[in-house]
């Protein structure tokens, strides 16, 4: 679904304005405006997205530096237009503009980029009064350490830099959600776990991340692959990953050796690698549903990315919001030949971890809500693809190699990962609400369950483990299937009838 045409007799504004003025092809950003040649009003959302109609009085010129104020004002930050117009801006003409209203909020944001943006000084006299203004403001998204630039007197505020930086919005949903307090009710849904069923439920925990991670890209890794992984899950929070080398070897770790990237990102294989995301029925050109940057763009972005997740992890932004910046922006530079799927959500334990979000050592088995909604996992990876792919000029050659003819790396600088850091609240809600605790009842309960089977017969633990599974598999009662498998086949009618109720007793259940 998307938004219907606009008016006949409205004109594009701000950064709507500026891209056709400008002819540049960027992501769209969350809101439009146009202005009307009436005195009407209104407003429309679909997906996210918002088209603002204002009256012809907020026309805000026919300039191209009223309109940058305008956008700066009413619509936030896109840097992907920022960065593509105010370089090519007349510096004559702009400090004429900032002279003329030096105590400009706006003004004096289009200096500091125009000046970081293009290493040139303006002819301005440095400013020495008045507070400091922030690059993004603070109410309308979530930010990152401040850094000053005395001669502005502007702060850089972002999740990063210019270069590379995470843009997340302050939506009443990412609000309400970081207030729920998850984290909290995580510490008390564990406080009161006995220590051997905790320690039990962590190995099962561990395992079954490991297990939806790797199931989610539809592969069945080997015993030592699978123990591997669930062993970097188990340390994420002992080791530093926002740093080359050890991204390297965590890939290098967890993927078939053949397909190991040791001398770094997928620039260094010969010839560098163009990868790509296909359907997985889809052998022709269209089923590709992505396209990371290229080869030679990644090692810039990667540096960039690096930087913008060491600033984002000592933000005051809370830990999810962080986690779903990094770990998104991740999959979407893609910079390894494999596993960069099971890195990005890695990743998403590992910010958790470091922030703190989670008793420590306790994985949240987030890739298994993942494998469970498959739909809400792929819109939040579709919300950058699939604006992104019309913006891409690319061909594949007969050996099924495929070729981006133009510099992209601009779409991956500053992407709006809201949509992101939604569908992530909305997985660690469901871990803490359903999976966790659901997890840990069934310990509880199965440790009941032996208590009272022992009172009956005392089985073999490999055979009153499969009775439990299989009990609970079926309604609460042994199969006539499995009856005779396995070594059930020696308990008598009477011996399995007893089994049955003891573990309905034991986990509250009735019979179907």
């Amino acid at each position: 679904m998307s938004l219907p045409p606009p008016p006949t007799n409205a004109r594009p504004a701000g950064y709507l304005h500026l891209t056709h003025e400008f002819g540049i092809r960027t992501l769209p950003h969350h809101a439009e405006f146009y202005v009307s040649n009436a005195h009407t009003r209104s407003e429309v959302t679909v997906d996210g997205f918002t088209r603002r109609i204002v009256p012809v009085t907020q026309w805000p010129g026919d300039d191209v530096y009223d309109h940058l104020k305008f956008a700066l004002r009413y619509e936030g930050l896109h840097l992907g237009v920022l960065r593509a117009v105010v370089p090519r801006l007349d510096p004559v003409a702009l400090a004429a503009s900032i002279r003329a209203e030096p105590t400009s909020a706006y003004a004096r944001r289009l200096w500091f980029l125009y000046e970081t943006l293009t290493g040139t000084a303006l002819d301005l006299p440095d400013l020495t009064m008045g507070n400091y203004v922030p690059l993004a403001e603070p109410e309308d998204y979530y930010t990152g350490p401040i850094r000053r630039s005395p001669r502005s007197r502007v702060a850089l505020n972002l999740l990063g830099d210019l270069a590379f930086c995470f843009i997340i919005r302050r939506t009443p949903e990412l609000s309400e959600a970081d207030a729920r307090g998850f984290d909290v009710a995580c510490q008390q849904l564990v406080q009161d776990v006995p220590p051997e069923i905790f320690q039990r439920a962590l190995d099962y925990l561990y395992m079954k991340e490991a297990s939806s991670s790797f199931a989610i890209e539809r592969e069945t890794p080997d015993q030592q692959r699978a123990a591997t992984f669930v062993r970097l899950l188990q340390q994420s929070d002992h080791q530093d990953y926002f740093r080359r080398e050890a991204l390297v070897a965590l890939q290098n770790a967890i993927v078939d050796s053949r397909f190991a990237n040791p001398g770094g990102w997928r620039d260094t294989v010969q010839p560098p690698e163009q990868n790509f995301v296909s359907g997985r029925n889809a052998p022709n050109i269209e089923g590709i549903h992505f396209i990371p940057p290229r080869p030679q763009e990644i090692d810039v972005l990667m540096r960039g990315w690096l930087e913008a997740s060491r600033v984002a992890l000592q933000s005051e932004a809370p830990p999810v919001i962080v986690a779903a910046a990094i770990a998104w922006s991740f999959v979407f530079l893609h910079p390894f030949s494999d596993g960069n799927g099971r890195i990005h959500r890695f990743l998403i334990h590992h910010v958790l971890a470091r922030r703190g979000f989670a008793p420590r050592g306790l994985v949240f088995p987030v890739s298994a809500a993942m494998l469970d909604d498959p739909r809400a996992y792929d819109a939040s990876l579709e919300a950058f693809s699939r604006p992104l792919m019309p913006l891409l000029e690319w061909t594949m050659d007969a050996d099924r190699h495929l070729h981006v003819h133009h510099d992209s790396s601009d779409f991956y600088r500053s992407a709006d990962y809201t949509p992101m850091a939604t569908a992530l609240y909305r997985f660690v809600q469901r871990t803490v609400e359903r999976d966790l605790p659901n997890e840990l009842a069934f310990l509880r309960g199965y440790d009941a369950a032996r208590s009272a089977m022992r009172a009956v017969l005392d089985l073999p633990d490999p055979l009153a483990d499969r009775f439990i599974q299989f009990c609970k598999q079926n309604g609460w009662r042994l199969s006539k299937a499995k009856r005779n498998t396995g070594g059930l086949e020696k308990l008598t009618d009477t011996e399995i009838a007893a089994l049955e109720a003891a573990v309905r007793t034991a986990f509250g259940a009735t019979e179907d």
